[in-house]
């Protein structure tokens, strides 16, 4: 005998109803969560690719940089033996020039180190391209050419300083990563070339929107040897300024602060001219030696306003800038990343009027006049503070 089959139990219509929406909620969250978890690990994933992109792009960029900084150093060596061992000596300083854009004022900077004073007898002028501006390309190629300066270029490799400082500014929060990474990156690379590549005792920065005057290479040298190799004062200066704040040629000619020679100087020569006065870190035309490289290769920035870095790390050591009382470089570039003063202004007319010496100086007594350092409270601030270093 067969049990009797009991027929399914299909439920009424509400029971159904009631049971689907019992189903429904959990998958309904379910489905929810699980967009939630697959949007969080795509975030992951795009951030991640993200920084490998940035990665890749770094690290292929800093092997092309050293790429070039090795063949700058072999086109030195090679080209000018006596210079690069003077370099290492610290009997003549390396003036180094970082290029982007800008040709119009590159091409004043180089009339004027055409002209400048022992620049084409005594140095060599290396100049970091980052970027394949045609017109900067004419530029340097034709002051190649015809001789009329010493200059070895630092070709640039794509990727560009200026691909990265783009996916910086779009890619990252602007409010903690700033776009200065590609004029950063460069000044800093030829720093990094100059002490450790080059060997050099000291470097001159000038960067490409700025005219230096007849004498400014012979002041820097000079400045170099009375003040930063001096054993008395190197540990009181972080870098020696080629701009003076204070350029106010007939006011300062008639009423100069009090002042005390390093050695006593010519008898009766008061020439602002071989005055220089305790400031802070100025961009505009320096010089720096190798005792101070380590100092400011710690404090410097790659995403941030680099000179403003330089100047928290010169506040730091307790050290000064020294700023002449005669200005040697003038700014004749009114547009920049951090500059932008209208053509035709009040305030143009006055950086492009900013007098420096000229061939009319001559001759210049840079090498019987020591620097005089005018007796102000930084300046006695910073010996006290090399004293304590020093644990006198």
């Amino acid at each position: 005998m067969h049990a009797a089959i009991r027929p399914r139990h299909r439920g009424t219509d509400l029971e159904r109803q009631d049971g689907a929406a019992l189903a429904a909620v959990p998958f309904s969250q379910h489905r929810r969560a699980l967009k939630k978890k697959n949007k969080q690990v795509r975030s992951i994933l795009t951030l991640f690719s993200l920084f490998a992109i940035i990665g890749t792009l770094y690290f292929l960029r800093e092997f092309w940089l050293a790429r070039a900084r090795a063949g700058a150093l072999a086109h030195a060596r090679a080209t000018y033996p006596d210079r690069v061992r003077a370099f290492e000596r610290g009997d003549e300083i390396p003036i180094l020039v970082p290029v982007y854009g800008r040709p119009e004022y590159l091409s004043k900077v180089l009339e004027a180190l055409i002209h400048a004073k022992d620049v084409s007898k005594s140095t060599v002028i290396f100049v970091s391209q980052d970027g394949s501006n045609p017109e900067i390309n004419r530029l340097l190629q034709r002051a190649i050419d015809d001789g009329d300066l010493p200059i070895v270029w630092m070709h640039h490799t794509r990727p560009f300083f200026g691909l990265l400082a783009q996916f910086i500014k779009r890619c990252l929060p602007t409010g903690t990563w700033k776009t200065d990474y590609a004029t950063a990156a460069n000044v800093y690379g030829l720093l990094y070339f100059g002490f450790e590549d080059l060997g050099s005792q000291a470097v001159i920065v000038l960067e490409s929107d700025l005219e230096p005057s007849y004498d400014f290479y012979a002041y820097f040298k000079w400045a170099h040897i009375g003040v930063l190799q001096h054993q008395d004062h190197q540990e009181r200066v972080w870098s020696i300024n080629g701009y003076s704040k204070a350029d106010q040629p007939a006011a300062s000619q008639a009423a100069l602060p009090a002042t005390s020679p390093m050695s006593s100087p010519a008898p009766g020569n008061v020439d602002p001219l071989y005055h220089l006065y305790a400031d802070g870190f100025l961009v505009w035309g320096w010089c720096t030696s190798r005792r101070v490289w380590p100092l400011l290769r710690r404090g410097w920035t790659r995403f941030d306003n680099w000179d403003w870095a330089v100047q928290a790390a010169r506040e730091r050591s307790g050290r000064v800038s020294l700023s002449p009382r005669v200005t040697r470089i003038r700014n004749v570039g009114m547009k920049g990343i951090n500059f932008d003063v209208r053509d035709g202004s009040t305030e143009a007319r006055q950086w492009l009027a900013v007098p420096l010496p000229g061939p009319e100086g001559e001759p210049y007594e840079y090498d019987h006049q020591l620097p005089i350092v005018e007796e102000t409270e930084a300046w006695k601030r910073a010996g006290a503070t090399a004293a304590r270093h020093r644990g006198e």
